[in-house]
This record gives structure tokens, sequence and C-alpha cells, in this order.
């Protein structure tokens, strides 16, 4: 996923089976990008 749009469709599609929990994992030490994902998923 690279942009915002794919994280929140792949969180919808993910809702759309029934899970009602995510656990995403950053494949990053950058905190910068994982503040960037924490404001799209809570956006």
């Amino acid at each position: 996923m690279t942009t915002p749009r794919d994280v929140r469709s792949a969180i919808g599609s993910f809702s759309d089976v029934g899970m009602d929990e995510l656990v995403l994992w950053p494949g990053t030490a950058k905190l910068d990008e994982v503040k960037r994902l924490t404001d799209v998923v809570a956006g």
C-alpha cells in the first residue's frame, strides 16, 4: 500500500469480510511515516 486510498481500501476489505480487529505492522523505523499512517486510519 502506497497511498492513503490504498490503506483505507484494504481496511474496508477486511471489514467487509467480518474482521473487527486489524494490526498494522510498520515496515519502517521512520516515525513520520508511522504518524502518517495513524492519521489515515484515524481520519
